[in-house]
């Protein structure tokens, strides 16, 4: 590769890494400068989940194959140790270490994948570890194309560095987008809890509000990076409306039940941020969590000037902002369920939002309410 080549693909990254609408570009020039007929980053878990595609030069229902069939045999994937983020390997690699010329066409994920697309020779590696999730670039050749020479295993293994940092400094500023999102509407004084969950559902951000309910374990509990209830039940609905809002962008509001204390409320929101990594939207899962037990939330007097609320329509409001149900809320204030459904509805038309989700988003927005002592 002319040395003219190699400076314009490094140029190439980091002007990527500032603007993320131009990974396709970098990727497609490095595809080229490699003379592959496939290249790109994936995110696989440690357990052999395909969480993430961008490659160029295959279908992405074709890569759909891959997770759902052929992630889990990946030759490389399977030897403990072997894909150490920075080491860059090759079909040869394989040989070399089994001793067997047929090492890497004799498995299935060669003879069920890469033989159907054509694909006979590989090269690449995991650039970062994100707590469990690998992000891999790995290029594809076919059998015509030949084999990656040593000069090209090198060419590769000095970008390589230059697309870990890259790529290293697009998920930092991801991740601070999304902190300095939460943080400019909702305050930790206001003692309620923020967690946001990033693509593979593990906690990327919370509060210090949050961080100390959490650890408390008194309801919920931090496994891995992952919330969990501590109730079972509540961790198995939890866990559904989890999924609900990435695959179905639905919003909820659950309770988590605690030993000697009242429920915990949680809202889960579906919220996409800005543009991240290779120009991808950024998708992420914000819970809103209340205790009820702490303090009262918001106040009515200034909800009522606010929005043109009713006195009973502000307390009406503030008792669905510590997340309490629609029948609680008419136990609380001693109404008829029929009225407190009429309430509920006078509320939402009035802040013009038709979920308890949504109530909370709006309120959530309102800095001068949440302010309020």
């Amino acid at each position: 590769m002319e040395r003219e080549t190699y400076n314009a693909l490094v140029d190439n990254i980091y002007d990527a890494a500032l603007n993320p609408d131009l990974w396709r570009s970098a990727v497609s020039s490095i595809r080229t400068a490699f003379n592959s007929e496939a290249a790109g980053f994936f995110i696989e878990t440690k357990n052999n989940q395909l969480v993430e595609n961008h490659i160029l030069g295959i279908d992405p229902d074709v890569m759909g194959i891959y997770g759902a069939h052929y992630a889990e045999k990946n030759p490389w994937f399977t030897v403990p140790g072997l894909m150490k983020p920075g080491r860059v390997l090759t079909d040869y690699s394989l040989e070399e270490l089994y001793k067997d010329r047929k090492a890497f066409s004799s498995t299935d994920f060669y003879q069920g994948w890469c033989k159907t697309l054509d694909f006979r020779h590989l090269m690449g590696g995991n650039l970062i570890d994100m707590n469990g999730n690998m992000l891999n670039f790995s290029f594809f050749r076919s059998h015509h194309s030949g084999h990656y020479s040593d000069r090209e295993i090198l060419e590769y293994s000095s970008l390589c560095r230059h697309l870990v940092r890259a790529a290293d400094v697009n998920f930092r500023l991801d991740n601070s987008n999304l902190q300095t999102a939460l943080t400019e509407t909702i305050l930790d004084t206001l003692k309620i809890a923020v967690v946001a969950l990033g693509v593979s559902g593990r906690m990327e951000y919370m509060n210090d509000y949050a961080r100390n309910l959490i650890y408390s374990k008194n309801g919920l509990f931090d496994h891995r990076s992952r919330l969990k209830a501590v109730s079972d039940s509540c961790n198995r609905a939890l866990l559904h409306c989890i999924d609900s809002a990435y695959a179905q962008e639905k919003s909820s509001t659950i309770k988590i039940n605690r030993e000697r204390k009242s429920p915990l409320t949680i809202t889960i929101l579906p919220s996409s941020g800005n543009k991240g990594f290779l120009g991808v939207t950024s998708r992420y899962v914000t819970l809103l969590i209340t205790d009820p037990d702490d303090r009262e939330i918001g106040n009515a007097e200034y909800l009522e000037h606010r929005w043109s609320l009713t006195p009973l329509e502000a307390e009406f409001g503030c008792n669905l902002l510590k997340g309490l149900s629609v029948n609680q809320v008419a136990e609380v204030m001693g109404l008829t369920k029929e009225t407190a459904r009429w309430y509920s509805k006078q509320v939402m038309s009035k802040l013009d939002v038709n979920s308890q989700s949504g109530l909370i988003i709006k309120l959530m927005q309102d800095i001068s309410f949440l302010g309020k002592p």
